[in-house]
């Protein structure tokens, strides 16, 4: 019983640390946007290249296929 409320504790820690650093990392990213878009900033084209697999993977996954490395 100890045993089991010691990790419950131990992920109730983990889960608020994880929560705790999304809203510091959202924070961060709203502060910078603005800044970004006004100096004109764009990311570089690897970079949205891997989001546009990542979406399509996602995409995938909700339709119940697992993809294992989609490559274009």
């Amino acid at each position: 019983m100890r045993l089991a409320l010691r990790l419950s504790e131990s992920n109730q820690r983990h889960t608020s640390m994880i929560r705790i650093h999304y809203l510091f990392m959202h924070a961060m990213a709203r502060i910078a946007a603005p800044i970004m878009r006004k100096t004109g900033y764009r990311f570089p084209k690897e970079w949205r290249g891997n989001k546009l697999i990542n979406h399509v993977e996602a995409n995938m996954l909700a339709d119940g296929v697992k993809p294992d490395h989609v490559r274009f």
